[in-house]
């Protein structure tokens, strides 16, 4: 076999290798055109040496001339899909200027099937045996043809946008872009060009050679195939690296007790790791979809997530949600979740990405801290009872011997004979006055008192608990020879509160104004009590003319344990604080001028 046919058979199997290598790589990742345009560029150069052989072994100007005409059908092919090849692997192609490249190639084409001996000759008129690599091969003879400068204005074309897509890359591409442009861009234009400029010189009798074009076309393809092998192996390492970084980040989650999670919109598919799985009680081979994942929430918590997700696709607001998941045995699991949208190109919503995170220990600790907190407040409000046990005594003595009272006058009148109806009716009218203002004493110490009174958030009118409180602790003022001094606002705004809380609240501020007074001798001991509505607040004042607050509590004014009072616990403004707080507001205690200690409590208004 002759050395001409061998390497002309080894450069079509080396061009059929590439485009078997690559269009397995493209296979694998439809997304990288690339590498299918380069597929296709040397799978059609892989038949161009057949053609190359006919016309070195041709015998005859028709033999010639028929392998002439259609050895321009893969070398069209091949520009056309290098063409593609660079628009994809570039991204800086004018789009108009590569369809009139393609539009030219293809007319060019179009003109070479038409014509005999297609664009090159007008006529072949002999053959010539010349001597190359040391074997006699053909030649050709004849008239150059009259439409060869279809294939220099197509040339010119193509040629003028790898300049000018190498051109913008090489100003914005950076040294990636660049070194694109310097092995693939001017490659192309050097190796393309060098070989059709042969090729022409061949037909114009200047050079005596074969008109043999493979070498210079399989040399392009190397070149190109090895630029992009290089983004291949790039991307494998980069593939390796993405592994390792995320089972190190599985690792990391899996030690923070983190769920990694992305929900794939357009699919409606979500992934999570085998921890996400055990978090939300679903099997790993389980197919999860947005249905399945609402399935696993609680139907009382699946409301408020639909509105939250909701809220994230329409605005992209952070996602962030607490709710309670049910495992297939029916235990709950308490779950926190946030996320963050991502959109593609047109602004559709294209995936939801997050963590979740168990936080049943959390919320189960949250519960107990809630109910010691009530405790807590229950003893506080039980040792007031045993504080105002005097004062309650008193407020219901009153209604109580009044309807003695009435009672042994309504006797003494029917053992008498004396029954005076109206009388009666009028008596048996003070009795009923008199018992329901008993049973609403009653009625509010149990309210205050009851250890399992759950705390309802309600519209609380301020002047209403400051007259209610002053009505309860008249006797107690009135014991220890102080006055209280009323300046409510008319009609201020309500506030979101506990109705007891704030009574609560209240009498711990009157009975610790009392006995601090009280403990410094105080003759004219008052406590001036205000409401106040500022801008979206109201504010109820207590103020008394007592010592004041010692320097060395102002610090630690709402620790708890923390008194001055003997015997005293230093727990009543700690859980007062603590109460307000929990209504959004603020309790602060100061020394006014003039003397004396001023509490202020900050509400925020209905």
């Amino acid at each position: 076999m002759s050395l001409i046919t061998v390497l002309w058979s080894m450069a079509s199997a080396a061009s059929l290798s590439l485009a078997v290598i690559h269009g397995m790589v493209w296979l694998s990742d439809r997304k990288v055109r690339a590498e299918l345009w380069f597929a296709l560029a040397a799978l059609s150069m892989s038949a161009y040496p057949f053609f190359d052989l006919a016309m070195m072994r041709a015998e005859s100007p028709e033999a010639f001339g028929e392998a002439a005409r259609w050895a321009l059908v893969p070398i069209s092919l091949t520009i056309a899909s290098v063409l593609l090849l660079v628009h994809s692997y570039f991204g800086t192609g004018r789009r108009w200027l590569l369809v009139t490249s393609l539009v030219t190639r293809a007319l060019a084409l179009g003109v070479n099937l038409l014509r005999p001996h297609g664009l090159f000759f007008e006529s072949v008129t002999s053959l010539r045996k010349i001597s190359f690599l040391g074997e006699t091969v053909s030649a050709p003879a004849g008239e150059i043809g009259h439409w060869l400068w279809v294939e220099h204005v197509a040339a010119l074309v193509w040629t003028g946008y790898f300049i000018d897509a190498s051109w913008r890359l090489w100003r914005v591409g950076g040294g990636e872009g660049r070194r694109r442009v310097v092995t693939i861009g001017a490659g192309i234009v050097l190796i393309v060009t060098a070989g059709l400029t042969q090729a022409s010189l061949v037909v114009a009798q200047v050079i005596a050679l074969p008109v043999a074009v493979t070498m210079s076309f399989l040399l392009l393809l190397i070149v190109m195939g090895f630029e992009l092998s290089r983004d291949v192996l790039r991307a494998a390492h980069l593939a390796r690296s993405l592994q390792a970084s995320e089972q190190r980040f599985e690792m990391a989650a899996t030690a923070a007790r983190l769920a990694p999670w992305e929900w794939n919109i357009a699919t409606n598919l979500i992934w999570t790791t085998s921890d996400g799985r055990r978090i939300y009680g679903i099997p790993p081979d389980e197919e999860v979809d947005f249905q399945r994942f609402t399935e696993t929430v609680h139907p009382d918590d699946r409301q408020a997530v639909a509105v939250e997700v909701e809220r994230t696709l329409l605005d992209s607001t952070p996602f962030a949600a607490e709710y309670r998941v049910v495992l297939p045995d029916g235990a709950e699991r308490w779950i926190a979740a946030a996320g963050r949208l991502e959109r593609d190109p047109s602004g559709r919503p294209l995936l939801l990405r997050g963590v979740s995170l168990d936080i049943t220990s959390r919320k189960q600790s949250e519960q107990e801290l809630a109910q010691q907190r009530q405790d807590l407040t229950h003893l506080s409000r039980v040792s007031m009872l045993g504080e105002l046990a005097g004062t309650i005594a008193h407020e219901l003595n009153q209604p109580l011997a009044a309807i003695l009272s009435n009672a042994q006058v309504g006797h003494s009148m029917i053992r008498e004979g004396k029954v005076d109806l109206a009388e009666i009716e009028a008596i048996m009218e003070d009795v009923v006055s008199d018992a329901k203002r008993a049973g609403g004493i009653i009625h509010g110490m149990r309210a205050m008192f009851k250890k399992d009174a759950v705390m309802e958030l309600q519209p609380v009118d301020l002047n209403d608990a400051v007259n209610q409180v002053c009505g309860l602790l008249h006797s107690e003022i009135v014991v220890k020879k102080a006055r209280i001094e009323l300046d409510l606002e008319e009609a201020p705004p309500q506030v979101m509160a506990g109705r007891v809380e704030i009574q609560q609240v209240l009498i711990n501020l009157i009975l610790n104004s009392l006995d601090a007074m009280k403990a410094a001798g105080s003759r004219d001991a008052r406590i001036h009590i205000s409401t106040r509505s500022a801008v979206g607040s109201v504010i109820l004042s207590v103020r008394d003319n007592g010592p004041g607050i010692p320097a060395e509590m102002k610090a630690r004014l709402f620790e708890a344990f923390v008194t001055t009072k003997p015997g005293g616990l230093g727990l009543g403004l700690a859980i007062s604080h603590g109460i307000i707080r929990r209504f959004e507001g603020e309790l602060s205690g100061e020394n006014p001028p003039g003397g004396g200690a001023l509490f202020r409590i900050t509400l925020p208004a209905v």
